[in-house]
């Protein structure tokens, strides 16, 4: 059944051990009680699907789709769910994920309570806001692990003691690396974030206010509407981050790298950009009212209807 279109099929009780299901589409298709033991799933689509008490032992589940899925009661032990994309109506609660590989998952608001993880690999995965209340923790590997204050962990279980990290206002995470990782509408204000590896990483709509970022790599990563007012920023690599309405106000970039960056419509008042680099940047529509631009490159920049009123530029000069 390789590459199949079977959504909305009953499947109901169904015998699939060691079926070959690899992308195939089982949008929205009844799976309860059926036995995929041992079965390959690798990259199809099961969203939306009814997985209520289906047998998954040892089943490949690599790269699926599982977006509103419903593993409630399912039998996931050993199963390989790498690279699979879930969604917070995603719900595991009751599952047998024990010696499951979850590693680097996107869980965040997922619904894990009452789960049995014994054993289970959940490191570098995002489990902000998720329910993992009354879950059983025995031997789980959290390493790398992101979580913040709305996480229900099971009671008396210490996430940091097991190497997760917490995302949170005020948190010393220096040197911590979070490439690639998804922490839109984070609040990390205040936190001691220097010399931290965010590359890549999606942090659309977050707080970073007063936080110290100095020497951070955020290249390449997607900040739009991040408030950094007052932020620590020196020496920070935004090369080809994108910014755009993003709030810098009175922010330290001094000797920042931010070539080729993206920045229409960003806030930089009273932002120290000394010895900064801005070639190729875009800064249209950015207000840099009172920056201080010395020594700063700007080669190939873009200022269209940019604000630079009583702007310090490169040369030393105030802009009228």
């Amino acid at each position: 059944m390789e590459q199949a279109d079977l959504s909305s099929t009953n499947f109901d009780g169904a015998n699939l051990i060691n079926a070959n299901l690899s992308q195939t589409n089982l949008y929205a298709a009844n799976l309860s009680q059926a036995n995929l033991s041992r079965a390959n799933l690798v990259q199809a689509n099961l969203q939306s699907a009814k997985l209520e008490k289906a047998k998954l032992s040892k089943a490949s589940l690599r790269g699926l789709k599982l977006q509103s899925a419903n593993f409630s009661e399912a039998e996931l032990n050993s199963a390989n769910l790498s690279g699979a994309k879930l969604s917070q109506q995603t719900k595991f609660t009751t599952a047998n994920l024990s010696q499951a590989h979850l590693s680097g998952l996107y869980l965040r608001k997922a619904d894990l309570n009452n789960a049995d993880l014994t054993n289970a690999n959940l490191s570098n995965s995002n489990i902000l806001e998720a329910n993992l209340d009354r879950a059983n923790f025995k031997g789980i590997q959290l390493e790398g692990a992101i979580y913040n204050e709305a996480t229900l962990f099971p009671t008396d279980f210490d996430p940091v003691k097991a190497g997760a990290y917490s995302i949170a206002p005020y948190v010393s995470l220096p040197n911590v690396d979070l490439t690639g990782r998804d922490l839109i509408g984070v609040n990390l204000k205040g936190a001691a974030l220097q010399g931290a590896n965010l590359s890549s990483a999606q942090l659309n709509s977050s707080d970073f206010r007063d936080a110290n970022l100095s020497g951070a790599k955020l290249q390449g990563s997607r900040l739009d509407g991040c408030n950094f007012s007052r932020a620590n920023l020196k020496q920070v690599n935004l090369n080809d981050a994108r910014l755009v309405s993003a709030d810098l106000t009175t922010a330290d970039l001094t000797e920042a790298d931010l070539r080729q960056a993206e920045l229409n419509g960003a806030k930089l008042r009273g932002a120290d950009l000394i010895s900064a680099d801005l070639r190729a940047a875009r800064l249209s529509f950015a207000d840099l009212s009172g920056a201080n631009l010395t020594n700063a490159k700007i080669g190939g920049a873009e200022f269209q209807n940019a604000t630079l009123t009583g702007a310090i530029m490169p040369d030393g000069s105030t802009h009228e």
